[in-house]
């Protein structure tokens, strides 16, 4: 069996560990949420990034993968006055369970009416439910407050950060055009952030494990594996019968691909498009070659019709 690290030791599953009790977590003794508000201006400019500085401690170590972010935001037409037509809406969307993300206005999409206007009776045929869903929390210029985790890969992952380090985030806004949907007459609808604050959660560490870790780093470097997610896009041009995507990945290979296919217009910014609908586009054939050999599980045909299987296809 290979090593994940040629520094990798062995292991033993838990499941086999039969002579033993569970231990007594004393390495923490406290942890609290601290709020910080941005450092930056928060600015009605679209383009204005917003940017928080945590501070480092000398006996808290920060749990990153339970930082999180607050926002109350507004959606007001160009003349800061509220509107009260229903059609502007928010068009997040996020693979991921709805207990959760609700809580960050996400809610699903309906698959063949992601481009559709809002229609306000939920029971019409080519209604979006997700999009009308968000829309009530939005419309009328109501303030929304929102919560919800970092999507970014040092936040993902469940180490704590060390003392004595600073940490900056700097999060870049998408246009306006990207994140709303808008059938209005002028289409000068935008998203103002009224508040902003990152909630952290700082451990505090016992001086016991303080010390231990202090005297190991004097001998080494503390060690961050991160599963990275990287998000390349190509651009296919219409009309053509096939293409070839030449040295997409260079150096370390992914454990994982994900194609989606959706309109430049949508990605680029369209207020009449959801960036987030994948479509399939008549695409019948993809392979994927890795140092010129072909990867067997990603030879498939993808015609769909109604007398093909393609339960192969989804477990691809």
């Amino acid at each position: 069996m290979a090593y994940l690290h040629a520094c990798s030791g062995k292991g033993m599953k838990s499941e086999l560990d039969f002579f033993t009790l569970p231990l007594t977590q004393t390495s923490i003794e406290s942890s609290a949420y601290l709020y910080y508000k941005p450092i930056s201006s928060l600015s009605d400019d679209g383009d204005s990034p917003l940017e928080f500085l945590i501070p480092s401690s000398t006996d808290h170590y920060i749990d990153l993968a339970h930082t999180m972010l607050h926002l109350t935001v507004q959606i007001l037409p160009a003349s800061d006055t509220p509107s009260e037509n229903l059609k502007v809406g928010p068009s997040y969307a996020a693979p991921a369970m709805r207990s959760h993300l609700t809580s960050a206005l996400w809610s699903i999409d309906t698959d063949d009416a992601m481009d559709a206007a809002p229609n306000l009776d939920r029971k019409a045929d080519g209604a979006n439910q997700g999009l009308i869903n968000r829309l009530f929390f939005t419309a009328g210029g109501k303030a929304v407050n929102m919560i919800g985790h970092l999507h970014c890969d040092v936040f993902n992952q469940p180490k704590f950060l060390i003392n004595g380090v600073d940490v900056r985030v700097r999060l870049v806004r998408s246009k306006d055009a990207f994140c709303l949907m808008d059938w209005s007459d002028n289409g000068k609808f935008s998203v103002r952030i009224k508040e902003a604050t990152m909630i952290v959660r700082p451990a505090k560490i016992s001086p016991g494990i303080l010390l231990a870790h202090a005297n190991a780093l004097a001998k080494t470097t503390a060690k961050y594996p991160l599963t990275r997610a990287e998000v390349k896009s190509f651009t296919l041009h219409s009309g053509i019968l096939g293409d070839t995507l030449d040295n997409v990945i260079l150096g370390q290979l992914p454990k994982r691909i994900i194609l989606g296919f959706v309109k430049n217009k949508a990605f680029n910014g369209n207020r009449k498009l959801n960036p987030f609908n994948f479509q399939h586009f008549n695409i019948n054939f993809i392979s994927l070659y890795v140092d010129s050999v072909q990867v067997p599980k990603f030879d498939n045909v993808l015609e769909i019709d109604s007398n093909r299987q393609i339960i192969t296809d989804f477990n691809s």
